[in-house]
């Protein structure tokens, strides 16, 4: 296998005649550390060699490496299927917010996103590090150590000393049931996402509960609340961000003696097997059921009819969690690197109409 060399301040010391401190300093940019003559030299050798000075140990030395490390799944990976826009928009958050402030990022292979050690996070290589929101205890971990960590789209018991950057769920629900409720709906069901057991609900799941499903759910029973129309027989539990038993809930609601008009679930993916139940059933969407979903990813606007879904702000979520991080790694209050993003967009489509007379 050919490996690259990379040239070293020995052979530009070499090749100029002159000691590696020297180099060193000249590099620095202390040029008058050696005579017009010797510098030129050096330049000459730097130039011939196309010698780059290691940024990795520029940046020990100076206790910063200009580099954030960024563990979340890659949009592109095999198993990445309907989620793949959810990662793909943090991710162009993330990056342009980089950019804008000249940062590296450095992503980790599959074997560190997928292990539960935290070692590889604290090598020297990045100044602070971007987590999924799930991963507790490796967040723990990185803040006991000193390193400035913030989760990604986590709300609830962010872990002590971790920022984090979240969409205000209040507004993502307050979006969907509005709509609704001005086109005359007031039986309005919900597929909860993974919600576990923090939300009072009965049950225990199967899997770890979303905190992100878990304040949808607890938005989507105070909206309703507020306006005396929850029922405990409107709301569905799915096992995960899917929902392949919709035709259960669908049947299940039907058979109240007053049947839901309109459902919103707490994404596109449920959104979309909520309409597809709904056709093989013979009902049509919207005019038997309004649907309403939250990601508006580009499955909701291929659909048929479209669907009608809340946007949440990703990009921003991700452009923010990196500022959030710049003001961790310059000794902010952890206040300040805790932030809610509004939601503020529902996305209009044929999914959704008045209530039939």
């Amino acid at each position: 296998m050919r490996q690259f060399r990379k040239s070293t301040i020995r052979d530009v010391a070499a090749r100029s005649g002159v000691s590696t401190t020297t180099v060193s300093n000249f590099v620095s940019g202390n040029v008058n550390v050696c005579s017009l003559e010797t510098a030129e030299r050096i330049r000459e050798a730097i130039s011939a060699l196309q010698y780059v000075p290691s940024s990795l140990t520029r940046g020990l030395r100076q206790g910063a490496t200009k580099t954030l490390g960024v563990c979340l799944p890659n949009p592109l990976d095999p198993d990445v299927s309907f989620g793949f826009s959810f990662l793909e928009r943090l991710w162009r958050g993330i990056v342009q917010a980089a950019d804008a402030v000249d940062y590296a990022l450095l992503h980790y292979p599959a074997s560190v996103r997928e292990g539960g050690s935290g070692s590889a996070f604290l090598d020297g290589r990045a100044d602070g590090i971007l987590l999924n929101s799930g991963d507790d205890v490796r967040a723990e971990r990185l803040a006991a150590a000193g390193m400035p960590t913030v989760l990604l789209t986590r709300s609830l018991d962010i872990p002590e000393g971790c920022g984090s950057v979240w969409a205000n769920e209040t507004d993502t629900l307050e979006l969907a049931l509005d709509h609704l409720w001005k086109l005359g709906h007031r039986r309005i069901a919900y597929i909860a996402g993974p919600v576990g057991t923090r939300a009072g609900v009965d049950h225990a799941q199967s899997r770890p509960a979303a905190d992100i499903a878990v304040r949808r759910l607890n938005a989507y029973k105070a909206w309703m609340r507020s306006r005396a129309a929850y029922a405990p027989s409107l709301v569905a539990f799915a096992q995960s961000w899917s929902a392949p038993q919709a035709g259960e809930y669908l049947f299940a609601w039907r058979a109240q003696p007053d049947a839901p008009t309109a459902a919103v679930c707490a994404n596109d993916a449920q959104a979309l097997n909520l309409m597809a139940a709904a056709r093989s059933r013979g009902l049509t969407v919207p005019n038997d059921l309004s649907i309403i979903g939250v990601d508006n990813a580009p499955e909701a606007q291929n659909a048929r009819p479209g669907l009608t879904s809340v946007e949440v702000p990703l990009e921003a979520i991700g452009s923010e969690a990196v500022h959030a991080l710049l003001r961790l790694l310059s000794g902010a209050a952890i206040e300040q690197c805790r932030v809610a993003l509004p939601v503020t967009k529902l996305q209009v489509r044929g999914s959704v109409t008045a209530v039939q007379s």
